[in-house]
């Protein structure tokens, strides 16, 4: 029997793979990856946190936040305009999933209460790892 955040993370995967084949959602308890694994872009989708709001004396709503990383490695530098479009491409992701999360009530009756995009990109990793990295933080109330 799987936790209901676990559950949770099957659904947002299954949910990005039906609505968007040209992108490979996995689920992840460790987000670290190599660099060199990021070259065809990833979309990571791991736990943030769980809780109980009481509703009721008896009766609680369960909060379930589940992280989306969109992330590509940067090629070499070429010029700033064309990190730029690379960077902007990521972003596009980022939003165009958030929208979707946003609009998706999950088979389990997880409803997206709020999508909050608290990373849209590192500036350093940029700099030290060429790496964009854009996490949305998803909400879910059950």
């Amino acid at each position: 029997m799987a936790s209901t955040l676990g559950k949770i993370l099957d659904e947002v995967v299954t949910a990005l793979a039906s609505a968007t084949p040209a992108v490979t959602a996995v689920k992840v308890y460790d987000p670290t990856v190599e660099l060199k694994d990021l070259a065809a872009g990833r979309v990571a989708v791991c736990p943030k946190s769980f809780g109980l709001n009481r509703l009721t004396r008896a009766t609680f709503q369960k909060e379930s936040q589940v992280d989306v990383a969109v992330q590509k490695k940067l090629a070499e530098f070429v010029d700033q305009a064309t990190d730029d479009a690379a960077i902007e491409a990521v972003m596009e992701s980022a939003e165009t999933i958030a929208l979707f999360l946003a609009a998706t009530v999950l088979s389990s009756g997880g409803q997206p209460s709020s999508v909050s995009v608290p990373a849209i990109y590192s500036p350093k990793d940029i700099r030290e790892l060429r790496v964009v990295t854009s996490v949305l933080t998803v909400t879910y109330l059950q």
